[in-house]
């Protein structure tokens, strides 16, 4: 290249939409030009993309753009964006651009139009700017995927491509597309009367901008099989993060919506996604797709451990009250049972260890007992006293339950059989 065209370029590939007469589309256009003063232009190549999305048996043609329209007076490059890469055909659509050039009037707000082409037309849209001699300008459109169902700007589909195009040689692009839903519970475990919140993440299902949006979501258990619906709403508007709450009963009460469980129910939540990602086909309302998929989601009621497994307890040993190993057992000796206790849940456990000695007749010597919580994966040594009032062999039988009142066995018994002397 001679040195009176000598200039420094960087491009973006164009690929540009179907075409549209006296109109082109494509990925970001930025131009770095170094040189003369005088008029430098641009050459490159750009391909006409199909409706399908490839570039087989697509037209080549060739775009010359002057530089001189795509510098401002100061000779800094208009920068032109998107506030996203990618959209939905229900988002807002934020755009700037910076052109100190075209704050003529460093006292008043000025205002510029961009042309933004959607899937059949091109419409204008006046930026204004975001201050008085900033030189930044913003606006935005809405999207819309039917403009009879859905109120919008622009009429896109998913798979299309929006260009922004200003002075007809700064030009931005975003994609269009969808998402695949994401259905999640707040917690891996429930417990007693909790209530659990659901959480959707789906972008297609904020249909409204402006609005905060709702989704249905399916919940059961394996004591209420039957199940019910819970409406979600969105968090705020234009999130596409949807949640909502169901109480966990063990029976059905007057509060909605409630779930009915048991301990160790596995919890379930089931979302129908019916706007999923590219390669599935659009449906012929062009919002659908031909294919709908199940998004899932489960925790556990309880720890989902069995009631007689939450505890592991170790083999009793009989030790004197300073905590002092004993080999030979005296009766009137003031004696000890130790344990070691380990919580295997995710939870803190209330207990209540209890230490029941008989005599060899299967009479009852002693009980003994004690009553604490153990923190979640966590161990204890528990002593309990025993005072052998005669000679004989004994049996010593320790028991772990939840409480006294309406006891449920943490761990198996443990059994010792000693002789006293």
């Amino acid at each position: 290249m001679d040195a009176h065209r000598r200039l420094t370029t960087l491009v973006a590939m164009v690929m540009l939409l179907p075409y549209m007469m006296g109109t082109y589309t494509g990925h970001t256009l930025a131009y770095v030009h170094e040189g003369g003063a005088d008029t430098h232009y641009l050459d490159h190549d750009a391909w006409l993309i199909n409706d399908n999305g490839s570039s087989s048996n697509s037209i080549r043609i060739s775009i010359s753009i002057s530089s001189s329209s795509s510098k401002s007076n100061d000779g800094i490059v208009p920068l032109l964006a998107f506030d996203r890469v990618e959209y939905t055909p229900f988002d807002i659509v934020g755009i700037t651009l910076q052109d100190a050039s075209r704050d003529s009037d460093p006292r008043a707000v000025d205002v510029v139009s961009v042309a933004v082409k959607g899937r059949n037309s091109s419409i204008p849209v006046y930026l204004r700017e975001t201050s008085e001699s900033s030189g930044v300008f913003s606006g935005s459109i809405r999207l819309t995927p039917n403009p009879l169902t859905y109120r919008g700007d622009l009429e896109v589909r998913r798979d299309d491509w929006i260009v922004a195009v200003y002075n007809t040689a700064v030009a931005t692009s975003a994609r269009i597309v969808y998402h695949e839903a994401r259905l999640s519970f707040d917690r891996q475990y429930y417990y007693s009367t909790d209530r659990a919140e659901v959480r959707l993440e789906e972008p297609e299902a904020d249909r409204d901008p402006y609005a905060k949006d709702r989704a249905t979501v399916f919940l059961w258990s394996d004591t209420d099989t039957s199940g019910t619906r819970i409406t979600l709403v969105e968090s705020d508007v234009n999130t596409g993060i949807f949640t909502g709450i169901v109480k966990l009963s063990s029976s059905r009460d007057g509060e909605q919506p409630s779930l009915r469980v048991t301990d160790n129910d596995r919890i379930y939540a089931r979302y129908l996604d019916d706007t999923l990602p590219y390669p599935v086909r659009l449906a012929a309302d062009n919002v659908t797709t031909m294919e709908m998929r199940y998004v899932t989601a489960e925790a556990i009621f309880g720890t989902g451990i069995p009631a007689s497994e939450r505890m592991l307890v170790s083999r009793p040993e009989v030790i004197t009250q300073f905590g002092e190993q004993i080999r030979v057992l005296s009766f009137g000796s003031k004696l000890a049972v130790k344990v070691e206790l380990l919580n295997r849940q995710p939870m803190v456990q209330g207990f209540v260890c209890i230490s029941q000695v008989k005599y060899s007749d299967g009479t009852v010597a002693s009980i003994s007992m004690v009553a604490s919580e153990l923190e979640s994966n966590t161990r204890a040594i528990v002593t309990l006293p025993w005072t052998p009032d005669r000679e004989g062999s004994y049996r010593i039988e320790v028991f772990v339950w939840d409480s006294i009142g309406k006891p449920v066995a943490l761990a198996p018994v443990q059994v010792l059989e000693v002789d006293v002397v």
